[in-house]
């Protein structure tokens, strides 16, 4: 009995060798899974601004707008601006196809703070002009050759696009302007509307306006209907004044 005891000893213990020679452990198959998903996972010190940025969907056109919405950065004063300003601004938005959101830096120096948003969050250049489309590194161009060049194709490609403000997008429909950060003005068609005053909740009349070119009745005659560009200027044939916000019209 005790050499028969002993054989099933040897027996076992060769048989554990084998096996251990020919095949991965059993704790090896087990974590051999979890070893794979974190060699893929990113890594904890990835930036913040990565971390927040615009989902998947944000690429996804929506039947919103039938327009393209674009994010320009300009200065008036800035010599390239000047050439790229009166294309982006005073002429192509006449057609109808695209919304500008300007920010003037130079003279609305609290505008900045946006551009520096960008830069942190996409690593948009601290530079002007510049237009943002989205949050890709194709989305974003800046100097006015670039721009000027690639400005048709840059509408075709993102049309019905959400407008992106910081770290979040909407399409212009469920845009409230009361949440637009800073002064901007907006451009579309034969018109511009412009916030003087930051503090202003009107949206909805505005939009309005921008949209069907409908002047709220209360608004107040401006006689100056002009906008300043870089090396240029934009004249309308009406301006008022509503509530933190002048309307520009033809």
């Amino acid at each position: 009995m005790k050499y028969v005891t002993l054989f099933f000893v040897f027996l076992f213990l060769g048989l554990a060798v084998w096996m251990n020679i020919d095949s991965p452990s059993w704790a090896e198959k087990l974590l051999a899974p979890i070893a794979e998903e974190k060699k893929s996972s990113k890594p904890m010190s990835e930036p913040v601004s990565k971390a927040v940025s615009v989902p998947v969907s944000f690429s996804v056109p929506k039947a919103d707008s039938g327009w393209t919405n674009l994010i320009y950065f300009t200065g008036v004063g800035c010599p390239h601006c000047a050439s790229s300003d009166p294309v982006v601004l005073k002429n192509r938005p006449r057609k109808g196809d695209v919304m500008i959101f300007e920010y003037e830096i130079y003279r609305d120096s609290v505008n900045g703070q946006f551009l520096m948003d960008y830069n942190k969050l996409y690593g948009a250049s601290l530079a002007v002009p510049q237009i943002i489309a989205g949050p890709e590194k194709a989305d974003i161009v800046s100097g006015n050759a670039p721009i000027l060049k690639g400005l048709d194709t840059l509408i075709s490609l993102h049309k019905n696009n959400d407008i992106l403000l910081g770290d979040t997008h909407v399409s212009f429909g469920e845009l409230s302007l009361v949440k637009l950060p800073y002064k901007p003005k907006i451009w579309f068609k034969d018109r511009v509307a412009i916030r003087k005053d930051s503090a202003s909740l009107q949206s909805d009349s505005i939009k309005d306006f921008l949209l069907k070119g409908i002047v709220p009745e209360d608004c107040e005659k401006e006689e100056k209907a002009i906008v300043p560009l870089s090396g240029s200027k934009v004249k309308f044939k009406e301006a008022c004044l509503f509530d933190g916000w002048v309307l520009m019209h033809d």
